[in-house]
């Protein structure tokens, strides 16, 4: 569905990414790990079409992203960003609703079915009895529900997010990340994420991607990849791995 061919990015002297070669498959659930300043972001960034490679191309499907226009790409591609910012008090509806921008055209109104894809997706989210609240009122779980549902309501086919548990406590993060699973699941999402958490990342993807100065490391399904070498190559640091009959495996440090 999503593919990177011998991508390269720079913002300044120094390439940030260098030769990424890499194959989002449809319905996959992807984690992209690595240690602080290593291009995780960026390349969330450049999947998602807000950037573009300066060598290499990315491909959705066998279309070139950067040919695609924004509005086209942005019902296709949807980006739930680490930091989001309301300057204005929107109610939860009111935030959900921008998820159906690219469907809009200049000058005129929401449709039906704009409407009922805003109130499926805070149906998906459970967020349909929040609709009347203010985003500011909300909890940081609650809010990263409402933003998840503003991306669901796109109807994109790829979903990107940047470390979407950053500020939420254990509990929470388990519950976004079930939440994520079970929509994978029921819409075929291909869900791409950058997570510092090393073991939630290994616990719900399907596929993990260990990036290490700017460059794929290792990828592939946790059981093959997520090995002790492997971990402490990337993050520089010394861990165990245990691996519990029947389960993922899990990193101790």
């Amino acid at each position: 569905m999503l593919r990177l061919l011998n991508v390269w990015y720079r913002y300044k002297e120094d390439w940030v990414l260098k030769g990424i070669n890499l194959i989002c498959k449809k319905g996959h659930f992807i984690g992209i790990l690595g240690p602080n300043g290593v291009g995780k972001t960026t390349l969330l960034y450049l999947m998602a079409g807000i950037l573009l490679p300066q060598r290499g191309e990315i491909l959705f499907e066998t279309i070139p992203l950067r040919k695609i226009p924004p509005q086209e790409r942005a019902k296709k591609i949807a980006l739930l960003p680490q930091l989001n910012h309301f300057i204005f008090p929107l109610k939860v509806e009111e935030v959900v609703r921008l998820g159906r921008l690219p469907y809009i055209s200049p000058f005129s109104s929401f449709k039906s079915k704009d409407k009922l894809a805003i109130e499926k997706a805070m149906e998906l989210v459970g967020i349909a009895d929040l609709k009347g609240r203010s985003i500011s009122s909300l909890s940081g779980g609650e809010r990263q529900q409402v933003l998840l549902a503003r991306a669901l309501a796109q109807e994109p086919e790829i979903l990107l997010l940047d470390e979407p548990t950053t500020y939420l406590d254990v509990k929470h993060q388990i519950k976004f990340l079930s939440l994520l699973k079970e929509l994978q699941k029921k819409k075929e999402l291909t869900i791409i994420f950058v997570s510092h958490d090393l073991n939630l990342a290994i616990k719900f993807s399907d596929i993990v991607v260990f990036l290490k100065k700017g460059q794929i490391y290792c990828q592939g399904i946790p059981l093959e990849v997520v090995k002790p070498e492997v971990v402490e190559a990337v993050f520089n640091v010394k861990v165990k791995v245990i691996h519990s009959k029947g389960n993922c495996p899990y990193v101790v440090i």
